[in-house]
């Protein structure tokens, strides 16, 4: 089941979730349930989607889009996890970005103007070889695929992907990018 929701800042704090009911899973099926009986919504949401991450440290991220609807829910919903996040329209801005601030990790858009995503990967992962790094993207193939690997980036993300998607990758990659404990 796919679940994207954006977060209706207008009128109320509560998201509105649309469910495609394609795939079903235990955890989605949980929080559906709960949805359904009127127990905090975003709670509910939060719980079911990232229980792991919601006692994790918490990142500065810079989201990169030329879509402002894809910006604003993975904003939206990194927000939500307690991450402070920063956005940009394409890759030349947020190359300017990296040059003026510090951040945590990069989620940035394969395909937009000016920069595409692989070229701002590669300038920010030449400053700093393990760099934390998703790229989405809508379009995947051998090439894509290869080009994505070959600029040393930690995961990718195939669109449409889902919130609990995002959100284990991110915390995954965070995890393996943090230096080992003894």
């Amino acid at each position: 089941m796919y679940i994207l929701y954006k977060f209706h800042r207008a009128c109320s704090k509560k998201p509105y979730y649309t469910m495609d009911c394609c795939r079903a899973s235990d955890m989605l099926t949980t929080f559906a349930h709960n949805w359904k009986s009127g127990e905090s919504d975003r709670d509910a949401l939060l719980g079911a989607t990232s229980g792991a991450c919601m006692n994790a440290r918490k990142y500065k991220i810079l989201v990169v889009d030329d879509d402002p609807d894809i910006r604003e829910i993975v904003v939206s919903f990194l927000s939500s996890e307690g991450h402070l996040c920063h956005v940009a329209k394409d890759g030349a801005e947020a190359l300017d970005k990296t040059h003026n601030d510090h951040f945590d990790a990069l989620i940035t858009d394969f395909r937009m103007p000016r920069m595409n995503g692989i070229a701002l990967a590669g300038a920010v992962l030449k400053r700093d070889r393990s760099f934390p790094v998703i790229i989405m993207t809508g379009s995947i193939d051998e090439v894509t695929a290869e080009s994505i690997v070959s600029a040393g980036v930690s995961d990718f993300l195939y669109k449409p992907f889902t919130m609990v998607e995002l959100g284990a990758r991110f915390m995954r990659m965070m995890r393996n990018h943090e230096p080992a404990q003894s």
